[in-house]
């Protein structure tokens, strides 16, 4: 993926090897050791902005840590076996095989990872809150529902304007991250070019909404603006 050309769900930063947890032979200690320095550098990371990638990361991660743990349930329900029926609570009791010392230990390693994980989820939603609201999304010169199409104007804490476009904002393709912007080579300089340009889209008529975007975030572009752009934007439209 080039930079500023499209931003779109296609990459994470890997800070963990995805088979992390079932690397053969398995050693507890070591596990545990990768997965808290993973956990330490997402959160270092989200702290300097990277939000983007360390929630694709974590979430990845969760996914397959609750397949794991669900897995685990299903196995336990198929393998029990009735003891007998418990008068005092007229329940049924079972029990269970005694499973490899190795394979609790990747249960158990694979809760403590979910703890962990959730952890810096939160993180990132905190700071999602945070930097969101410094972000204001604007529509100019007026609300336009009908138009599928949009422009995106977006002016840093420098005064540089980045312009973008999107024309799939429908949201029955999925969800925000569906929503891909495009980098527009306009040479759109200040907010008299902006104006400009709209004026002269206005007059022909086009399938164009207009955005302006002002922010005061000095975090990365792609990995913390951009999405959060796109989520303001995707909930208006």
């Amino acid at each position: 993926m080039q930079f500023g050309i499209l931003f779109e769900d296609k990459y994470s930063m890997n800070v963990l090897d995805k088979k992390w947890l079932t690397d053969t032979p398995f050693d507890f200690e070591l596990q545990k050791y990768k997965l808290l320095a993973a956990i330490a550098k997402l959160t270092s990371l989200v702290n300097s902005g990277f939000l983007y990638t360390s929630l694709i990361e974590v979430e990845e991660h969760l996914a397959d840590l609750y397949k794991l743990k669900n897995k685990k349930t299903e196995i336990d329900d198929r393998l029990k076996v009735l003891k007998g029926i418990n008068l005092d609570t007229m329940s049924l009791d079972y029990e269970y095989p005694e499973e490899d010392s190795s394979i609790q230990h990747v249960y158990e390693l694979c809760d403590f990872a979910i703890q962990e994980f959730e952890s810096v989820f939160r993180l990132i939603r905190s700071k999602w809150r945070s930097y969101s609201a410094k972000v204001k999304v604007t529509e100019v010169p007026q609300i336009m529902p009908t138009k599928r199409k949009g422009i995106v104007f977006i002016k840093d804490f420098d005064n540089n304007i980045l312009t973008y476009s999107y024309n799939n904002p429908s949201k029955i393709i999925g969800d925000w991250r569906d929503m891909i912007l495009k980098l527009e080579d306009l040479n759109i300089k200040d907010q008299s070019d902006m104006i400009k340009y709209i004026e002269l889209e206005i007059k022909l008529d086009s399938d164009n909404r207009f955005w302006r975007v002002d922010h005061k975030i000095t975090h990365d572009h792609e990995d913390c603006v951009l999405p959060i752009v796109k989520y303001k934007i995707y909930h208006k439209i």
